[in-house]
């Protein structure tokens, strides 16, 4: 993710400028000038990219403060569950037992399958 950050928005934002010329002035307007596209998240993780490259530069002495940037607020994502019954209708299709002890296991306990 990081990698494409900066390849993608980073380089493009702030060009060869030296980490030793960004000031909370020239970040925010960087962010202000950002169109529409990346998203409000894309744009948050862009900002704690930035901060932790500045916050490392300083603890090198490669900077002498750290700027303080306007966060970018992101509202909570929006849950939605499945209702039981219809998980259950679900899981009445999976013919493989074992994937079935899987799903229930992952459908009661609330994890996702990554997390089993």
């Amino acid at each position: 993710m990081i990698q494409s950050l900066v390849k993608h928005h980073i380089r493009d934002t702030f060009g060869n400028r030296s980490i030793r010329e960004l000031s909370k002035g020239i970040i925010n307007g960087a962010f202000s000038k950002l169109p529409r596209h990346p998203s409000t998240k894309t744009k948050y993780n862009l900002q704690g990219v930035i901060s932790k490259v500045l916050k490392d530069a300083f603890d090198r002495e490669d900077i002498s403060k750290v700027p303080k940037i306007t966060k970018v607020k992101v509202a909570d994502p929006r849950t939605t569950f499945i209702e039981e019954d219809v998980q259950e209708k679900i899981l009445a299709e999976v013919t493989n037992p074992v994937t079935r002890a899987f799903f229930r296991f992952c459908m009661m306990h609330g994890c996702r399958p990554g997390e089993a």
